[in-house]
């Protein structure tokens, strides 16, 4: 199709076939891969009908060809309008693929766990709505896994929780198209969660029983992402047992790593300073390995990357504990994790790391550096937490019907909890009917992000205000209570607190809040990370039942 459109002229999939063009020149050449997809953004402006194409141009231009030579942060706002512009214009199937690369690149770069699980479990019940059951697979164990980081999950090792059940989950794919796919990210994320919480030995047999299959069949930024954290298992347990298959793995992950540098990827740098440390400390080289971990720490942080900057804290404090019998510096560098795995919204691995390793450390951590509080409350799947910062209280508090329910405990500063109680679902309900106009993406206005390309600066852009696919007044029961026809929750006979009074999951777009209504012994306010959805997914399910797919999108109004 490129050289039609060289000999020919322009059509309407002269763009996608140019960035195709440059997913293949991508082996050879990150640059040349990239002047690609600038080409096919140019050709989608020559193109009348351009924009019938160009969710397609988009996911695969800020997917599978830009992440490798510009910063991944970046991609992230043109695959949410990759995901607009595919709804809008009845092309669903890249809409989807847009929205899950979305979700893939947000993981990668270290994006804020929290909003992140409310936009993972929006998006994949959209998914599962459209029936666009290829992108859904895939996208399960992308939410589990975020889930999993903010204590979603029993055992953190297992990906079973909110979104999926694991065992369930593999009998769903077995006879399914994506079923390939679908497994590999299943592995993925396991290794993931083996290097996070420990288990190196599970995690570096999952590595060597992988190899780079993934990177070779795709080689998408989650590829990145499985080689840091299969390299973090590998070197683990190749400085635990010394054994020639672990090393030989380890210098081969560190010399993939190296490569990519060369060629100019500059989300990988950090790896390749971390790997460096690793591979001095594996040689008892301790010169090199305390000059190599702080540097990637600081690449990381400084990058954006607060997830690997946590990770590469924790190794190094295991290093000086473990190999250089330096407690005093460990102490510091394990503190230093815990406020990145704060930072990055995983307090659940940041109280692991308090409970197993505060004895390090004398005083309390200083008040520059945020942590987490403990947790006061565990019942059933709700996890109530007492906060002292507002601003960093946030957790996965179960779910209800099926559903994930993300809300964050928080208390008003003074420390008078009946100044943060929530509105009644009643008067709730009557903001609801007063609020009817809302920006689903945050695409109002001037506001709407460019399609990228060569002629947009992406480093400048400002993603916050479409991290989250929908905000709406809206008053929700937690597990226990119902709504009725008028839209204000009653309870069911018999489900009250155990002081007698009820529970109410309130949402308030002025002030951002969701507030549990209750009797004053937990901790009453709430800071909000979810925006209710289901009164757009209503509005999705009556347009599928009448058959209306192409006009499944979102609206400002």
């Amino acid at each position: 199709m490129t050289q039609w459109t060289m000999k020919y002229g322009v059509d309407v999939y002269s763009a996608p076939a140019f960035a195709l063009m440059g997913m293949v020149k991508k082996s050879t050449s990150y640059k040349t891969s990239a002047l690609y997809a600038d080409r096919g953004f140019q050709l989608l402006d020559m193109c009348k009908e351009g924009k019938r194409t160009e969710s397609r141009v988009t996911y695969i231009s800020w997917f599978q060809i830009y992440p490798f030579s510009r910063p991944i942060h970046s991609t992230l706002k043109h695959l949410l309008r990759g995901y607009k512009v595919g709804m809008e214009t009845g092309d669903v199937e890249s809409a989807m693929w847009s929205v899950s690369q979305y979700m893939c690149n947000s993981i990668v770069a270290g994006k804020a766990l929290k909003p992140l699980a409310v936009d993972c479990m929006t998006y994949i019940e959209q998914m599962q709505m459209l029936k666009a059951d290829f992108t859904y697979h895939m996208s399960l164990p992308f939410a589990q896994g975020v889930l999993n980081m903010i204590g979603d999950a029993e055992d953190p090792l297992k990906l079973s929780g909110s979104a999926m059940v694991e065992e369930d989950f593999l009998a769903m794919i077995e006879s399914s198209e994506g079923q390939f796919w679908s497994s590999l990210h299943l592995q993925i994320f396991k290794s993931m969660m083996c290097s996070f919480f420990g288990d190196f030995e599970n995690g570096a047999k999952l590595a060597l029983e992988r190899g780079d299959v993934y990177e070779k069949k795709n080689g998408s930024p989650l590829a990145m992402t499985d080689t840091l954290h299969q390299g973090v298992s590998i070197y683990a347990m190749a400085r635990k047992t010394k054994e020639k298959r672990y090393i030989k793995a380890a210098k081969k992950v560190k010399k993939k790593v190296a490569t990519w540098v060369k060629k100019g990827n500059v989300n990988a740098v950090h790896y390749l300073s971390f790997f460096e440390a690793e591979e001095a400390a594996l040689e008892g080289n301790s010169d090199e390995a305390t000059r190599h971990y702080p540097r990637a720490i600081s690449l990381a942080s400084s990058s954006g990357f607060l997830n690997d900057a946590a990770l590469v804290s924790e190794r190094f404090a295991e290093y000086l504990l473990h190999d250089l019998k330096d407690s005093n510096r460990a102490g510091q560098y394990f503190q230093e994790s815990i406020k990145y795995y704060t930072e990055w919204g995983s307090d659940y691995k940041a109280d692991l790391l308090k409970q197993r390793y505060s004895h390090l450390w004398e005083e309390e951590i200083p008040k520059g550096i945020a942590v987490s509080p403990d947790f006061v409350e565990y019942a059933g799947n709700n996890v109530i937490q007492e906060v002292s910062d507002p601003s960093a209280a946030a957790h996965a508090v179960g779910a209800n019907n099926g559903r994930v329910l993300i809300a964050a405990i928080a208390q008003d500063e003074s420390g008078d909890e009946s100044k943060a109680v929530g509105k009644t679902s009643a008067a709730t309900s009557k903001e609801c009917a007063e609020n009817s106009k809302f920006n689903a993406l945050g695409f109002g206005g001037n506001d709407e992000p460019g399609r990228g390309g060569a002629n947009e600066d992406s480093a400048s852009m400002d993603i916050s205000a479409i991290t989250t696919p929908y905000t709406k007044v809206r008053a929700r029961p937690l597990p226990g209570l119902a709504a009725d026809d008028n839209g204000v929750d009653k309870v069911e006979e018999g489900d009250v607190s155990e002081s007698g009074t009820t529970e109410v999951d309130v949402m308030d777009d002025k002030t951002d809040v969701v507030s549990i209504a209750s009797d004053g012994k937990r901790s009453a306010g709430t800071s909000a990370l979810i925006a209710s959805r289901d009164l757009l997914l209503e509005g999705y399910r009556t347009k599928l039942d009448n058959g209306d797919v192409e006009s499944v999108a979102f609206q400002s109004e």
